[in-house]
């Protein structure tokens, strides 16, 4: 709390907004925000402490293709630190026909720059030269993204192993809230494995607008995974004309991040399956309404499914549980599981659908989205 304002950031793979909440909030956000849409970009940089700027002499860049990211494209290279030690980066381009600027581009770095959590992918730095294309760079995740290891039939993953994955997202998620952030954007291919299969949270959320207290409202024009949104968040309604153009107003919060959460538990026990996959968006809407969820998968224990994932989606979100309470609960029935269904716990996993023959498997997405 500051003056009795509360500060919420709000992450983005592209930028973040800071969002106070309270008396004056409005003239507040609007100053801040104002700082950062000037044309020149140079002062962003300089915001920057010396250490995350990027020397690009120090930077072996070999152009191994590794990614699309929402400005560009991603690549593996090496970094050089001052103390010589050297180490494996991703370093992110910025495209300059994507969505977006040179300014949005730079903001994510600098919300990176914040962020110090052993389940939060490690910012290196940036660069931004005399061209004026930044570089974003973080620690290189050896193992990729989450849901393209669980769909890799050839690997051998166990129901251990699964569960470890949504607990460690878990902590990463907590740290986030504790930090007042937001995510909005929590699935599978958003959770990063380093070499020793260690999850790291990427690709943060964007937002636009505040409500009150922990929620905001987004008005923008971005594509949105609406088969992840909370029902509170799927209600996008047509707002006022915004830049002489309709546009939805979605609501999200700490606790649409849960419902969000529960979407990526079933994702990772059904080892990448696409949540209500063939239904409408309309379709979808109307079953959560009616109090349908997502079914139990084959291999989810009942503790699991009942004490963790249908909290999640309770349909008002007050009645879902914080992260530090799913942690604490998830902690409690994995230990059981280990003690009792030993056997069960390392059991590989199977996995039962081709992913090579669908279009998930190639863009990486879990649902359909929906251009706001």
């Amino acid at each position: 709390m500051t003056n009795g304002k509360q500060i919420i950031h709000l992450l983005s793979d592209c930028f973040p907004i800071l969002l106070i909440v309270g008396t004056g909030a409005n003239k507040i956000n609007n100053e801040y925000n104002m700082h950062f849409s000037h044309d020149g970009y140079g002062h962003l940089f300089n915001d920057f402490d010396i250490k995350h700027r990027i020397d690009i002499n120090r930077l072996d860049k070999w152009d191994e293709d590794i990614g699309k990211g929402h400005y560009g494209t991603v690549y593996k290279g090496q970094y050089t630190l001052p103390n010589g030690e050297r180490m494996l980066v991703a370093y992110k381009t910025f495209q300059e026909d994507r969505a977006g600027s040179v300014g949005d581009f730079l903001r994510e770095a600098k919300v990176m720059s914040h962020l110090d959590h052993p389940r939060v992918v490690q910012f290196v730095g940036v660069h931004y030269g005399v061209t004026n294309q930044p570089l974003l760079v973080t620690k290189y995740m050896a193992n990729g993204d989450l849901l393209r290891y669980m769909r890799d039939q050839n690997r051998i993953i166990t129901l251990n192993q699964l569960l470890n994955f949504c607990l460690q997202a878990a902590e990463g998620m907590e740290y986030l809230h504790s930090r007042n952030y937001i995510h909005r954007h929590l699935e599978a291919r958003n959770c990063l494995l380093d070499e020793k299969l260690n999850i790291c949270l990427a690709d943060f959320g964007l937002s636009r607008e505040s409500t009150i207290n922990d929620s905001y409202e987004m008005l923008n024009s971005r594509l949105l995974p609406i088969k992840l949104l909370s029902l509170e968040a799927m209600d996008g309604h047509v707002s006022q004309k915004v830049a002489s153009k309709c546009t939805l107003a979605v609501q999200f919060s700490f606790k649409s991040d849960v419902w969000a959460f529960g979407n990526l538990m079933w994702e990772v026990t059904t080892r990448g399956w696409v949540p209500w996959e063939g239904e409408s968006n309309t379709e979808l809407k109307q079953k959560l309404l009616k109090g349908q969820r997502l079914e139990q998968p084959e291999y989810c224990p009942n503790q699991i499914y009942r004490q963790i994932m249908l909290p999640c989606w309770a349909e008002a979100r007050d009645d879902r549980p914080s992260f530090t309470d799913i942690i604490i609960d998830m902690n409690k029935i994995i230990q059981v599981l280990r003690a009792q269904e030993a056997l069960r716990m390392n059991t590989n996993i199977t996995q039962k659908k081709d992913f090579t023959k669908t279009i998930h498997s190639t863009s990486g997405g879990s649902s359909v989205l929906f251009n706001f």
